[in-house]
């Protein structure tokens, strides 16, 4: 897959298959991504080219979602890169999931897909790396809880972040500038 950047050069697009596999969906998403530098559009390098929610207890193991992501969604059919995030402790590519009977392991993963590799990702040392990365990249970080709802033994929290971009996070450059994140867990 070519794209042409702004300058007329023509630049290889890299289509990777993400997904985030929890105990009651499985969600993948198909981008395809321009080469660091070589941005197709400003402050963008990935592009959706498919995504779709399974529910996780349907399949047996990953393996049998990811294929039955890949029958729906033809854009995954010619994917060169995968990374998953996995609801469970990941150790040495290995993950026995929490709320699944799955035992996943990333060279099996990259093997039926064909890959090199495709990483499990939210081990300990993950998150240990992210919030570093974070607490460099932004200061006057300000955490609020708006809203709370209880009922039996579900919670649901609305929180709000707010913190300034002063320094590099994920490969982008300081803005300076006042950033909102809002998540309902």
């Amino acid at each position: 897959d070519w794209r042409q950047d702004r300058q007329g050069d023509k630049v290889a697009s890299m289509k990777i298959l993400v997904g985030d596999i929890g105990g009651t969906n499985a969600r993948f998403a198909v981008m395809s991504a321009v080469p660091e530098g070589k941005q197709q559009t400003v402050g963008g390098r990935f592009e959706l080219l498919g995504e779709g929610r399974l529910p996780s207890e349907r399949f047996p193991s990953l393996e049998d979602a990811i294929s039955a992501f890949i029958d729906e969604c033809p854009a995954a059919r010619t994917i060169e890169r995968a990374c998953f995030g996995i609801a469970g402790p990941i150790r040495h590519g290995r993950c026995e999931t929490t709320n699944l009977p799955w035992v996943i392991d990333s060279r099996e993963v990259a093997m039926r897909l064909g890959l090199d590799a495709a990483p499990l990702h939210l081990g300990l040392a993950h998150w240990k790396a992210v919030i570093e990365d974070f607490r460099k990249a932004f200061t006057h970080v300000k955490v609020t809880s708006c809203m709370q709802i209880a009922e039996g033994d579900k919670v649901a929290t609305h929180v709000s972040l707010s913190a300034v971009h002063s320094g590099t996070f994920i490969n982008e450059t300081p803005t300076n500038n006042t950033i909102r994140w809002d998540s309902v867990e």
